[in-house]
């Protein structure tokens, strides 16, 4: 316990925080643990500058202070916590950190952000933000696999060279979720049916196969995707932005009375369908404005 200007450490074997200790460093702090495991989880530690770290399975806790994780080699899991809320980098990184196993990042107070954009990780990728304004921006070198992602805020997430998928848990957005796609043809499959997305569902750059899922309504911003487009939603599925599909685009509605309006001027679906998972059928299904109407079929 105490306070630093520097922190370097070298140890042979794991390193461990003691109970009841907290870490005060207002220099860089630099920990290599080789292929051992390194734990800081004190929630009353503070680092003011960045943190570096050699390590297998690495837990970084940074208190009530922004958490700056510089350039960093992670063997197994990387878990980062941090309850900063007095900017829009929370958590945030300054350097490549590469993961070989899964990441969990966890900015634990009301509209703290996270802000990582040079991460290389191999495993999933969990991020957690509450309040309106706590958002979440991600970059992975190759593609991007979601566990649980929870955002009260915007979630913006770049896949620079791969497909995005979900590999475990569900994704709650009550703000728009972005993905980009570094790298065109990849799959975008946010295909957990327990999905929640409040606001606008985009991908920016153009995908192949498409797979969209939500509990609830959903409002779909700007998408273009060169191969399958399937979109399930358990009510209202709208359009803020284009949806320009060239393969076959499916709307699957779960609800009793399902509406789908498709408005935009640039859309292009051709050709696509409607199901209805509901007992009423077609009863209340509307398309406006949609390409390639002469395609349209109704499967109840």
């Amino acid at each position: 316990t105490g306070t630093t200007t520097g922190y370097d450490v070298i140890a042979g074997g794991a390193v461990t925080q003691l109970l009841g200790t907290a870490l005060a460093i207002t220099g860089v702090t630099t920990i290599n643990a080789g292929s051992n495991n390194v734990t800081l989880d004190t929630t009353s530690n503070g680092f003011t500058r960045a943190v570096e770290i050699t390590g297998d399975v690495v837990v970084v806790d940074g208190g009530t202070t922004k958490l700056n994780i510089g350039t960093s080699a992670v063997g197994g899991d990387l878990t980062l916590i941090s309850g900063n809320a007095a900017d829009t980098e929370g958590i945030t990184d300054s350097g490549v950190v590469t993961v070989g196993g899964n990441l969990s990042v966890t900015n634990d107070v009301s509209d703290g952000d996270i802000l990582m954009d040079e991460f290389a990780v191999t495993g999933t990728i969990s991020l957690v933000t509450s309040g309106t304004a706590g958002n979440a921006t991600v970059t992975n070198t190759t593609g991007l696999k979601f566990a649980d992602v929870r955002v009260g805020g915007n979630l913006d997430a770049t896949a620079s060279n791969g497909d995005t998928v979900q590999s475990s848990g569900e994704m709650d957005i009550d703000g728009t979720t972005i993905i980009r796609l570094g790298t065109a043809g990849k799959d975008v499959k946010l295909d957990v049916p327990s999905n929640d997305f409040t606001g606008a569902v985009s991908i920016i750059g153009n995908a192949y196969d498409v797979v969209i899922k939500d509990i609830n309504a959903l409002d779909l911003g700007a998408v273009t995707a060169t191969g399958t487009y399937k979109v399930t939603a358990g009510g209202l599925i709208t359009d803020s932005g284009a949806q320009v599909i060239t393969g076959v685009a499916t709307f699957v509605l779960n609800d009793d009375l399902p509406t789908l309006t498709v408005t935009s001027t640039a859309d292009t679906l051709t050709p696509y369908e409607i199901i209805t998972g509901g007992t009423s059928g077609a009863k209340g299904l509307v398309v406006e404005g949609a390409g390639g109407t002469n395609s349209v079929s109704y499967v109840a």
